[in-house]
């Protein structure tokens, strides 16, 4: 039997141990896993970057009904109001110019939105000021900013189990939608939420959309419904504690 003892003619596999081969490869494989799961975390948030979030929380009990909208403008909105804050053009949104952006939009937003209780349709009312949270100021960085609104109506005095509550959202409708809605029942009032969103077109366009949240029952009635104390007129709740930056 012939042997060579010459170190010099070994193959890979003498100077490469087994072990360091097994965790040569697995190292390979995380790699191409973290590379691929990157790949596809930027493709799903180049995707999102075209919507705009409406979130949305109904709030029943025997006096009064209030929503609650949070609107997440991602990246390619953002960018754009934000733009259109910036009227000096000097690259960053001040606090004048936030006030003065939203000043004209107020006004405006409860009629874009609308309560419709067993086919009628309710007029909603600005509870107080909506909030502008923006997480960058800058107009030259891809960034989101969200837009709280808080809007109330009185509860109908008709208002029964079995009957459906819908909201009707018409807050930028010429951009990608994603929603979600939840629902809270107080004074006895028991509510399901619907969290699918339907979209409402027309012409194939979407001009609104809708969820709808079921009453399983109603809130008990108020003691006085014809000379409420917590009328429209003058019902006073403390300002929210979202922080506005």
């Amino acid at each position: 039997m012939i042997t060579d003892s010459n170190p010099t003619t070994r193959t890979r596999r003498d100077w490469w141990p087994r072990r360091e081969r097994i965790g040569f490869v697995l190292g390979c494989g995380m790699i191409a896993v973290i590379v691929c799961f990157a790949s596809e975390c930027a493709r799903a948030h180049e995707v999102l970057a075209d919507y705009i979030q409406h979130t949305g929380v109904v709030t029943v009990g025997s006096n009064h009904i209030d929503l609650e909208l949070e609107l997440t403008f991602f990246e390619r909105h953002s960018f754009a109001e934000r733009k259109a804050m910036d009227t000096d053009g000097d690259g960053f949104v001040s606090t004048a110019e936030r006030e003065s952006y939203l000043k004209p939009l107020a006004p405006t937003l409860a009629t874009r939105v609308s309560l419709i209780v067993a086919g009628k349709r309710l007029t909603l009312t600005p509870l107080y000021e909506p909030e502008l949270d923006l997480t960058e100021a800058s107009t030259s960085k891809l960034s989101h900013h969200r837009l709280r609104i808080f809007l109330f109506t009185a509860t109908p005095v008709e208002l029964k189990s079995g009957d459906g509550i819908v909201i009707e959202d018409r807050l930028w409708p010429t951009a990608k939608f994603l929603g979600s809605i939840r629902a809270e029942g107080r004074d006895g009032c028991k509510l399901e939420a619907d969290a699918t969103w339907t979209p409402v077109t027309t012409n194939h366009v979407r001009i609104a959309a809708t969820a709808t949240v079921k009453c399983l029952q109603a809130p008990r009635k108020p003691a006085n419904s014809v000379a409420d104390a917590t009328s429209e007129a003058s019902r006073k709740i403390p300002a929210p504690e979202h922080p506005t930056q």
